[in-house]
């Protein structure tokens, strides 16, 4: 395995559904958690309510799209909370874009992209040395049915920028796998509720919890949410 209980989980992208049920399932599992994300307040609240169940938890004030920011962020939470050992990278670009393709400014979709896929490369590049010095780690990107399939054009400029991710995440997967650093996407189609199954957050944070645990020969580069939705996605 990549990496067990204890350590540091890194949140990039840090918000009320998926990445804070994974902030809550690592920390009851002994994990320190660091939130990144835009909004201090924000963040202060997302703290808070991990703190009310007994875990460690501290927000840091980055945008995903400013690498600088991202960088200093890392520094800041290596040095408060110790090295990070999960990356967990959940900031998507595009999500307010309502464009289509033939309508999109194309400077709006670099800066989109800055955000889904160039912070994601950024991101990883800044765990990598406390990942290489550790043995090992693992990271974790949310993906999304729009990587593989633009349902709706006029959301073209998130499509693009989670296809680059999911391709982003393949390639890494192949390029530390001997350094024993887990790459995974986690590709959820659907709509992400409270109460919905296979879609509950916390049924997809233990779903990243399984990726961070499970065994080398068993490691998986992708998991889809619902399990079977693979087979159903035409292309």
């Amino acid at each position: 395995m990549a990496g067990g209980q204890e350590g540091v989980v890194v949140v990039v992208g840090a918000g009320p559904g998926i990445s804070q049920a994974v902030a809550r399932k690592f920390g009851r599992e002994n994990f320190k958690v660091a939130l990144l994300g835009r909004r201090e307040a924000s963040l202060a609240e997302l703290c808070d309510k991990l703190k009310e169940l007994g875990i460690t938890a501290k927000g840091y004030v980055a945008d995903a799209g400013d690498f600088a920011a991202l960088k200093q962020a890392m520094e800041q939470l290596t040095e408060e909370l110790g090295s990070p050992t999960v990356l967990v990278y959940n900031a998507a670009g595009g999500m307010t874009t309502m464009a289509l393709p033939k309508d999109l400014d194309p400077e709006t979709l670099v800066q989109d992209f800055r955000v889904s896929s160039a912070g994601a490369l950024a991101a990883v590049q800044q765990v990598l040395p406390a990942f290489r010095k550790a043995g090992g780690g693992t990271i974790l990107l949310t993906g999304g049915i729009l990587a593989i399939e633009p349902l709706w054009p006029i959301m073209c400029s998130l499509s693009a920028g989670k296809a680059a991710v999911r391709n982003l995440g393949f390639a890494l997967y192949k390029d530390l796998l001997e350094e024993n650093i887990h790459v995974a996407t986690v590709t959820v189609c659907g709509r992400v509720e409270p109460g919905s199954g296979e879609l509950d957050p916390d049924h997809i944070a233990d779903i990243y919890w399984e990726l961070h645990t499970e065994k080398k020969e068993q490691w998986r580069r992708e998991v889809y949410v619902p399990k079977d939705a693979g087979g159903h996605i035409k292309v």
